[in-house]
């Protein structure tokens, strides 16, 4: 996907990590086949690259934390268990828990890392 290309070739650039994980919130909801083949193309990878790369960008943590959560709940919601199956393996759970633990004092990072967390481990 365009969006995945993106956050790998200009990963260095914090905009382009927020905008593609503002993307993937929005890109696969409802969507059986775009889910998958967002899943497919490297989405949850990215997300998570972003997460790691930017851990103390509270902007990035929220916009990732966010696609992170939304695509866990499409997934269930639409049985394309890809999505959920490649969070686990490329360890979302520790992501979002750093996330959490890098941020204590910001709420939204702690409510949506906690939703986060509950959609990757229903």
């Amino acid at each position: 996907s365009i969006v995945v290309s993106a956050m790998t070739h200009y990963g260095e650039k914090s905009n382009v990590a927020w905008c593609g994980c503002r993307m993937f919130v929005h890109l696969a909801v409802g969507n059986a086949h775009v889910l998958t083949r967002v899943a497919e193309e490297g989405a949850t990878e990215a997300i998570l690259r972003a997460m790691r790369r930017y851990r103390t960008l509270p902007r990035v943590q929220l916009k990732a934390l966010e696609a992170v959560a939304s695509l866990a709940v499409e997934s269930r919601k639409l049985s394309v268990g890809i999505i959920v199956r490649q969070l686990i393996k490329h360890e979302a759970v520790e992501a979002i828990r750093a996330a959490i633990m890098s941020h204590p004092t910001d709420a939204g990072i702690q409510e949506r890392g906690q939703r986060a967390l509950a959609a990757v481990e229903a």
